[in-house]
């Protein structure tokens, strides 16, 4: 157990723990007292020490409980939008305050000020990375093939009865024979008759043929595309045979990524997760 009254101890603490740069709030408790004041304040904070961001993998967690006592300010309450899976920016002291002060992003941000911090572990804590899904990004990996060319895309969206249209971010529809090929990042697809009322579409970010792998990154830039960007996945997913689909942190085949999409449920199997 170590014991800070003063700011600069607690900040040579933290540095030694890298401010808690990407690591997460776990856990946060409000003690009051017989009065129904603050008495003191828990936080259960860590950051991973060993394993990768993949999804599925075994992790190593430090974790350490600060226990704030003579609470001066605490802006935490029932209403703060507070998630324990946050990926934090880090603790950062606050200059002008009188006592310890610190402020944290739970996502919201919160501010704690007091005279006394008690910090106890640190308890190196096994754990699995808890696999994650982008709605908006999905990065494709195509070992083998070409890099489908804008009539393509037109061709098969057709098939599932959806009319597109290439666009600028903006713009009106484009002509296909003006799209670039192969490279045609920068572009978007959207859905013929919401041009006239939208900005941008499915975007594609990325379009790279290099050392015989096609790099191919797609972003969803506008909230009414649900239709469109599942197309455009089932199309990837269908139509290429050999595909490596990595999205949030997790790494799917075509196959498994088209299950996803249909039961946005990630297979525990896949990962032992469970």
């Amino acid at each position: 157990m170590i014991v800070f009254e003063q700011r600069s101890d607690f900040e040579e603490w933290l540095d030694d723990n890298y401010w808690f740069e990407d690591g997460y709030i776990a856990e946060i408790t409000t003690h009051d007292n017989e009065h129904s004041n603050i008495a003191s304040v828990e936080i259960r904070i860590g950051y991973q020490i060993e394993g990768t961001l993949n999804g599925g993998t075994p992790i190593t967690l430090k974790e350490y409980i600060i226990k704030a006592s003579k609470i001066k300010l605490w802006t935490f309450s029932e209403n703060t939008i507070y998630n324990p899976d946050n990926c934090i920016s880090g603790i950062e002291t606050i200059d002008e305050c009188d006592g310890i002060g610190f402020e944290v992003d739970v996502p919201e941000l919160i501010k704690l000020v007091c005279d006394v911090i008690t910090v106890e572990g640190p308890f190196l804590k096994k754990s699995i990375r808890k696999p994650w899904v982008s709605e908006r990004y999905v990065f494709f990996n195509i070992k083998e093939g070409q890099i489908p060319k804008p009539s393509q895309w037109i061709d098969w969206l057709d098939k599932l009865g959806i009319d597109v249209s290439w666009r600028h971010g903006g713009s009106e529809a484009k002509l296909v024979e003006r799209v670039p090929f192969p490279d045609y990042s920068g572009w978007f697809l959207q859905e013929t008759y919401k041009i006239p009322t939208t900005q941008f579409g499915v975007f594609f970010s990325n379009v790279r043929f290099e050392k015989g792998d096609i790099s191919l990154s797609i972003q969803k830039y506008d909230s009414n595309v649900d239709d469109l960007w599942y197309a455009v996945n089932r199309i990837l997913s269908e139509n290429i045979q050999k595909i490596e689909v990595l999205c949030g942190n997790c790494r799917f085949s075509g196959s498994e990524w088209l299950e996803y999409l249909n039961s946005k449920k990630i297979p525990e199997d896949m990962y032992g997760w469970a």
